[in-house]
């Protein structure tokens, strides 16, 4: 039987799916988090420094051989998705949230679910829009009283 991953009920992924699959998908749901896959290791120190194969199914890192259904909310935090995806598919899971141009890791938030996750990096990667009042012009013409 194949296992299946079903993320936020809208992206089915069977273990066959490739790491990069699981990212892509994950990344249309959440396009301001990046989700990357590590070997898991019994080095604290090194626990994220080697990435995984992106080519391979992560059935390929997986030691179940049951059939498996995984929903993952916007409610999630991302412990629990780091957890959730080490205890079922063997990996360590590191999330990263855009911030402007670059992203940053969310170890200091990873009590936030995904969704608070994505907002935050949408507010620091959307332009932000520059209204300023100068005293001496008053509001812009659009919120004049006549």
């Amino acid at each position: 039987m194949k296992k299946k991953v079903h993320l936020n009920n809208n992206v089915v992924l069977t273990a066959d799916s490739t790491t990069k699959s699981i990212q892509i998908a994950f990344n249309r749901i959440y396009p301001f988090l990046k989700i990357e896959f590590f070997k898991r290791t019994s080095e604290k120190v090194s626990q994220k420094s080697v990435k995984v194969d992106s080519g391979k199914p992560i059935l390929h890192f997986s030691e179940l051989s049951a059939s498996l259904n995984m929903s993952i909310q916007p409610a999630t935090t991302v412990l629990q998705l780091e957890q959730i995806i080490n205890e079922l598919f063997g990996l360590n899971v590191q999330l990263y949230r855009k911030a402007g141009s670059g992203w940053v890791e969310t170890l200091l938030t990873e009590h936030w679910t995904l969704e608070q996750q994505n907002e935050e990096g949408r507010s620091f990667s959307l332009p932000a829009v520059n209204l300023t009042i100068s005293k001496k012009e008053g509001p812009p013409t659009s919120y004049r009283s006549e």
